[in-house]
């Protein structure tokens, strides 16, 4: 069991992030004028934002810009009272397929009209009672895989507290270019951990 993040199917840092309500500022905030171009700055701010985005959401565990996750699930995760079942990395938008084996190991799909998505932070899907709608194979360690987008469609989604540890960071590596083995500022891990996406029940099958 566990989740990939699928880095190639990741959409493009202008689809959130833009002159307007981010990069300017980030670039000021760096002590950089956004009105130079990239190739006489010292370095290219676009570049150290989306290397430093793939850090915030590991330490968040959230994505922020949209790329698709397979998450293979076992049974256990279908036995819950509320028959609820989270869904790590932050807000799903939607889930492509949900394949699994049921109980002679044959392979199958299971239709979005049989449960239900709740996309918000943090996600879950549920069904009435999952064993009406699927058997599952209990002797394959991880029966179900699930594939889904998750990440933010609006820039005014993210949360402020991620914004702000994006800018302590982006300043941090700034400064400390070449020296990048010094310790993290405590703004970083402080603004990181205000909207730290931790759902126990999000992480619980996560490897």
């Amino acid at each position: 069991m566990g989740a990939k993040i699928q880095y190639d199917t990741e959409s493009a840092l202008g689809t959130l992030f833009t002159t307007a309500n981010f990069t300017d500022e980030l670039h000021k905030y760096l002590g950089l004028d956004p009105a130079v171009s990239s190739a006489n700055q010292p370095l290219d701010v676009n570049d150290l934002l989306l290397s430093l985005l793939h850090i915030v959401e590991g330490d968040q565990w959230r994505v922020i810009l949209p790329k698709t996750i397979t998450l293979s699930l076992p049974y256990k995760a279908f036995c819950a009272l509320d028959n609820r079942v989270y869904l790590p990395f932050g807000e799903v938008s939607s889930i492509t397929t949900f394949a699994y084996t049921d109980s002679s190991g044959v392979a199958q799909t299971l239709a979005s009209s049989n449960y239900t998505l709740y996309s918000e932070e943090p996600s879950f899907i549920w069904a009435d009672n999952w064993y009406s709608v699927m058997t599952l194979s209990t002797t394959v360690p991880v029966p179900v895989t699930l594939t889904y987008t998750t990440g933010y469609t609006a820039f005014a989604d993210i949360p402020r507290g991620t914004l702000q540890a994006l800018k302590v960071l982006a300043y941090h590596h700034f400064v400390n270019r070449g020296d990048e083995d010094k310790p993290l500022p405590m703004a970083y891990k402080h603004h990181v951990s205000q909207d730290m996406l931790n759902h126990r029940r999000s992480l619980e099958f996560v490897t």
